[in-house]
């Protein structure tokens, strides 16, 4: 039996789907917490208001995401992609490219989002 240092390709997907949403609920939880701190200084319903705007933001983040990567899939075959090797992107992603990046991280972001309507749902 081969001792084979160098991790399959199933698992090399599975560490960059994680990572990708790892970073996507991240940034989505960091810009939520300064829209909603934003969104609770300028309101008069403090609470409210800071969950309302922190939920709209990063729904319009995610709108504007998902209009770019639409963008991006119908031009695919009109003008060749460009290269991320040699770039450092094989250090972060060994498997996905930009695309499915993207897209994971705005699954991330809209599942931020989600939780937050529900939350101002349930309390307000």
């Amino acid at each position: 039996m081969p001792d084979n240092k160098q991790p399959s390709f199933w698992a090399a997907l599975g560490k960059d789907i994680a990572k990708a949403l790892a970073i996507g609920l991240a940034t989505a939880a960091g810009t939520a917490l300064v829209l909603f701190g934003f969104g609770a200084l300028v309101s008069s319903q403090r609470l409210a208001g800071g969950l309302e705007s922190a939920k709209d933001g990063l729904f319009l983040v995610v709108a504007l995401e998902l209009f770019l990567l639409a963008g991006m899939l119908m031009l695919k075959g009109k003008k060749p992609e460009p290269s991320l090797k040699g770039k450092g992107w094989e250090r972060h992603f060994k498997v996905l490219s930009l695309k499915p990046v993207l897209a994971l991280l705005a699954a991330a972001w809209i599942a931020v989002a989600s939780v937050l309507d529900y939350i101002a749902l349930l309390f307000f």
